[in-house]
């Protein structure tokens, strides 16, 4: 509590995390779109990803651009141990026929889901770190966090596609 008479000052502190959105908010259903990568503003986005990762900071391994409001075909995830990256326009280019069930949960999503996904795959973005597309093979809890963020892009969520876990 401030002095009686005295002037404060108050602190404009912009936030370093995003609110994450939770469904039903409508934005979680509604497929993002592509960025175009000749305009892409890298520092703006460089800048939207530090602050996505701090979001998931010791809560999860990714997130997508439209859990956050943004509507654009982005995420962050850990695609490799211990390494977030931001994935733009991603793409699967081949997957797995093998498929396994594992238990997801999400964080616009109140409870967890068994989800059956392909175990591996081939899949291509545009690093943002790099500054070029990249093509790479992803295994098992990696390429489950990918087809996860991917699903939020396309309007799907894990409760549109798993079981509930009771």
């Amino acid at each position: 509590m401030a002095k009686k008479n005295k002037k404060v000052k108050k602190n404009k502190k912009v936030s370093s995390k995003f609110s994450i959105l939770q469904l039903p908010d409508t934005r979680l259903k509604t497929i993002c779109e592509e960025i175009d990568i000749e305009t892409l503003d890298h520092k703006a986005m460089t800048k939207c990803a530090f602050k996505m990762i701090k979001t998931i900071d010791g809560i999860g391994v990714g997130l997508s651009a439209c859990q956050v409001g943004a509507m654009k075909r982005f995420f962050v995830a850990e695609l490799s141990k211990g390494k977030i990256e931001m994935c733009i326009n991603p793409i699967i280019i081949a997957s797995n026929i093998e498929f396994e069930y594992d238990t997801e949960g999400c964080l616009s999503v109140d409870k967890e889901y068994s989800v059956s996904r392909p175990t591996s795959g081939t899949v291509e973005y545009y690093s943002l770190h790099l500054r070029k597309v990249v093509q790479r093979e992803l295994k098992g809890r990696y390429f489950r966090v990918f087809c996860h963020e991917l699903n939020h892009l396309d309007a799907i969520t894990i409760k549109d596609i798993g079981e509930e876990i009771q």
